[in-house]
């Protein structure tokens, strides 16, 4: 009984001192660190200034320092009304060298019909408001009911349900990581601050927030299926190393590990929401790189709230139903059945043979055969999710949480899923008239 005091009390400490270093990461008013410059447009700035003013918050912009947030400083501002290039002059310091340019390098960004039209036809249905773009009053309903069934969920788990177990996973799908992924691209709220105080405290169980924001939004979400850009082509490969796994792209180089991929596969599978959670997690902490492709490059307190986070996940979600329950096939199965799910719905659209990139991280075409003009990075995000399915449906877009449609989530990542499927003919109508494959 002393044992099971100390780890509730251990997990109600860990959640109080969760709170509060995530209010500190929203809203305290740090001074910036070092010299970097944020490069756009292959023009270097010095943003430091407007840390404080940016009404996207002070965190994006720290985690985007010293790197080429080109990719990312137009597709969150593709449906703004602001004339946010021209409120970047003032900060303006030089022309970039090119060895700190990666995203002008793969696209060109000088003209963008396709982009510009998309994004004109998107404004046109759904106006220039950023309200429009976000969480709906019922999706917002929506996420209060999962989450209290979810509490729930766990409740019966830790008291040894079967069936508490199983809607606990998928919790972790609907409710865990909905809202951090949903949130961490500034889709739930108008509210850039609130959409960080709920990623962070409710997404920690879906991935360490931190680690997510390296390996999605600034990785995956700007460079998508790019080998050496794209850490999520990596996940599988690493189990090369137990004489499994398996790679994503042909572009990849084959293992002869990956003919054994049958032997470890729904075991894998199953770990596909976990074994990120930890093993990534601590390796990311231990070499100060996320799967050996993005720097970590954390930004104050939020090394100690990492790290927090992720031995809460092993305090609260492992050793305590453990000790309770004395079971480890009873630990696993909510973790087992998020991953199952986690795996079904986010590969489908990008880890298929057609949503290869057709551009290498040093911008040269995969193909040399088939010489071109470079193409515009939207066009790039729409043709690397070629798996997208019943883009129209309401009932697949909850399920898949909108991964249903890759292509709008990639060009657009601050509107929010539940609007999908009426910017889905949108989409489709415009790629049509641009020759683009969808």
């Amino acid at each position: 009984m002393l044992s099971l005091s100390v780890l509730l009390l251990g997990c109600v400490g860990c959640g109080v001192c969760m709170v509060g270093m995530v209010m500190l990461l929203v809203f305290w008013r740090r001074e910036p660190e070092g010299d970097a410059l944020w490069v756009i447009d292959r023009k270097a700035y010095d943003l430091r200034p407007y840390l404080g003013q940016h009404p996207g918050g002070m965190y994006i912009l720290e985690a985007g320092q010293g790197r080429d947030c080109t990719a990312l400083f137009h597709s969150y501002h593709a449906l703004t009304s602001k004339p946010v290039k021209r409120m970047l002059e003032s900060f303006f310091v030089r022309d970039a060298r090119e060895e700190e340019c990666l995203d002008s390098k793969i696209w060109s960004w000088d003209q963008t019909p396709f982009y510009t039209d998309l994004k004109q036809e998107v404004r046109k249905a759904m106006g220039t408001h950023r309200g429009a773009y976000k969480a709906s009053w019922s999706h917002l309903l929506q996420y209060g009911i999962c989450l209290t069934v979810w509490v729930g969920a766990i409740r019966e788990w830790l008291l040894g349900s079967l069936w508490g177990g199983v809607v606990a996973g998928l919790g972790i799908w609907f409710v865990s990581g909905d809202i951090l992924h949903a949130a961490t691209h500034y889709s739930i709220f108008s509210s850039q601050n609130a959409n960080l105080m709920v990623g962070w405290l409710v997404g920690w169980v879906h991935h360490v927030p931190s680690m997510w924001i390296r390996q999605h939004v600034l990785s995956h979400h700007l460079y998508t299926n790019i080998p050496g850009l794209d850490p999520d082509l990596d996940h599988f490969r690493q189990f090369a190393k137990l004489q499994s796994g398996w790679r994503l792209s042909t572009d990849q180089n084959h293992r002869s590990q990956y003919t054994n991929w049958r032997r470890l596969f729904f075991p894998i599978v199953a770990v596909t929401g976990i074994g990120p959670l930890i093993g990534e997690t601590l390796q990311a902490l231990a070499s100060g790189w996320y799967m050996r492709r993005t720097k970590l490059q954390l930004v104050p307190r939020e090394l100690a709230l990492s790290v927090m986070q992720l031995g809460t996940v092993v305090l609260l979600g492992i050793a305590l139903p453990l000790f309770l329950n004395g079971s480890i096939m009873h630990l696993l199965i909510p973790y087992a059945v998020h991953g199952t799910v986690y795996y079904g719905f986010a590969s489908a659209s990008h880890t298929n043979q057609s949503s290869q990139s057709q551009v290498s991280a040093d911008g040269t075409l995969v193909d040399s055969s088939k010489p071109g003009p470079r193409s515009e990075w939207a066009a790039h995000q729409i043709e690397t999710s070629k798996g997208d399915y019943a883009p129209t449906s309401i009932v697949w877009g909850l399920l898949s949480l909108g991964l249903n449609n890759q292509a709008i989530h990639h060009v657009f990542p601050g509107v929010h899923p539940c609007h999908y499927y009426k910017l889905a003919p949108i989409v489709r109508r415009v790629c049509d008239l641009s020759l683009i494959h969808i």
